[in-house]
């Protein structure tokens, strides 16, 4: 049941958070602009279709990508000039390359080298 529910949480994260939303939306605005049966309907889907495409390049352009970014921050930038009253240190291993053994990996290595460093 926690599977289905991530990959659906997944499914739905990609098709409605841009880009997915709006080139859904452009799609159903195309789809209506060239199949519906009435004048209005067309006009409804050039509408979306247009607006779906400039909320897509407005998304793209670095001014409304970085007012959105800043929107977005929870908490201001580190200020390095100031000391921080940290509580904790930590270090991601994937960052610095760093590569951890279980206790039995160790063990092993010792068992097969020796205590001048030699291998037995």
């Amino acid at each position: 049941m926690g599977s289905m529910f991530m990959a659906l949480k997944t499914l739905l994260h990609t098709l409605l958070l841009p880009p997915g939303g709006p080139v859904m939306l452009a799609l159903l605005g195309a789809w209506l602009a060239r199949r519906a049966a009435t004048a209005t309907a067309r006009r409804l889907g050039a509408a979306l279709l247009l607006t779906s495409l400039a909320v897509l390049w407005l998304l793209g352009t670095p001014a409304v990508a970085d007012r959105l970014e800043g929107a977005a921050e929870r908490c201001p930038a580190l200020d390095l000039t100031r000391p921080v009253n940290a509580q904790a240190i930590v270090i991601d291993a994937a960052q610095i390359g760093a590569v951890f053994l279980y206790r039995s990996q160790l063990r092993r290595r010792r068992d097969l080298i020796g205590a001048d460093g030699k291998r037995l």
